[in-house]
């Protein structure tokens, strides 16, 4: 049992998803809450040239990767069509290590695109990961719907723009874009080349409010059984200078959900010279809930504060900055050795999943 399991058991948590006869099932709902429990632990200081780090994770040597990178694949018209007919486009980059790939959706900032993590997507092909990297609904090259016409009943297409959004619209992004996204993620895995089983979701500002409410949609929306994997794939979210008010989301609900607070591994990078280190310090505080800043003992929830006023994708781009070197420290410390349960899993192909 490793520690951040031990320390779950000692907080009274019990994981959602659990190995059980042999199969990664869930039960859901099952959290039982210990009062009179104070977890404290001095705090290690991380020095890298332009971050600090509350808390230092131990150091986890990656594994001796061998293989390459394959030719990216462009997605677009039905290949992501969404329920309501929204077509995506996206980059797809299979990663070479077959039911060990990793898999990891990088979910741009409002009005950005794909394009956005051109950089970092170099580093993590590099190093084997499968990404996933879509222009969101009204973003990029994501514009075009498919509707029938009230009076013809004709298929025509319609152009839509973010500018033209309400809140409705961007929960379509968290509920409907992210639901076939993981359509195709789930081909990919049954095929044998991911592991969708530990699913890692990299967000920038309005992209990283995504990721933790759809987390939330992936854990508590389908049971698992025998045999029958629905749930439980996202074991790690990196929030890239999240956002407290973001429109048509509800950070407040989000963090303090017992999914984000207990079980999944967060990293939140953020640059300490902007004004994105308030939110990100507030939602910081929230996931951690009655634990001070400082307390945690696991290093689940990791803050990185860079010395820019640089925010949200713009720490990706910056050479000076070592978001890559610790986004992968962050999942093969905290996805990788913190989920050893995770393996490789067939997934139920039927499954839709709700656009709750």
């Amino acid at each position: 049992m490793n520690a951040i399991t031990q320390s779950r058991l000692r907080m009274g948590i019990v994981p959602f998803c659990r190995p059980v006869a042999g199969h990664l099932t869930v039960s859901l709902l099952l959290v039982t809450l210990c009062s009179g429990l104070l977890v404290a632990s001095a705090v290690a200081q991380m020095p890298p040239p332009v971050a600090t780090q509350e808390a230092q994770p131990p150091i986890v040597e990656p594994p001796v990767l061998t293989g390459t990178p394959a030719l990216p694949i462009e997605l677009s018209g039905l290949d992501l069509e969404t329920r309501d007919h929204v077509q995506l486009s996206a980059t797809f980059y299979p990663g070479f290590q077959h039911q060990d790939t990793i898999p990891i959706i990088l979910l741009h900032d409002y009005k950005g695109s794909r394009l956005d993590f051109e950089e970092l997507a170099r580093d993590l092909v590099a190093k084997g990961y499968a990404l996933m990297m879509p222009d969101l609904r009204g973003h990029g090259e994501s514009t075009t719907q498919r509707i029938q016409h009230p009076r013809t009943g004709a298929i025509i297409e319609t152009e839509i723009d973010a500018d033209d959004f309400g809140p409705a619209d961007f929960q379509k992004m968290r509920a409907l874009d992210m639901q076939v996204l993981r359509r195709y993620l789930i081909e990919q895995n049954n095929a044998g080349k991911l592991n969708l089983n530990r699913l890692v979701l990299v967000g920038a500002g309005t992209g990283a409010n995504i990721a933790m409410e759809w987390t939330i949609t992936d854990w508590m929306s389908a049971p698992n059984y025998p045999g029958i994997k629905q749930s439980c794939d996202v074991k790690g979210i990196a929030l890239l200078s999240p956002n407290w008010s973001a429109r048509g989301f509800r950070p407040m609900e989000a963090v303090q959900h017992p999914v984000l607070q207990d079980h999944v591994a967060i990293f939140i990078g953020v640059g300490k010279q902007g004004s994105g280190s308030s939110d990100a310090d507030r939602i910081l505080r929230m996931l951690r809930g009655p634990t001070a800043r400082g307390e945690s003992e696991d290093n689940r929830i990791q803050l990185f504060e860079y010395d820019t006023a640089k925010q949200a994708e713009e720490l990706t781009k910056d050479p000076r900055i070592p978001f890559s070197d610790h986004l992968v420290q962050f999942i093969n410390s905290q996805v990788v050795e913190g989920f050893p349960e995770a393996a490789w899993v067939e997934h139920h192909t039927s499954s839709t999943r709700p656009a709750e």
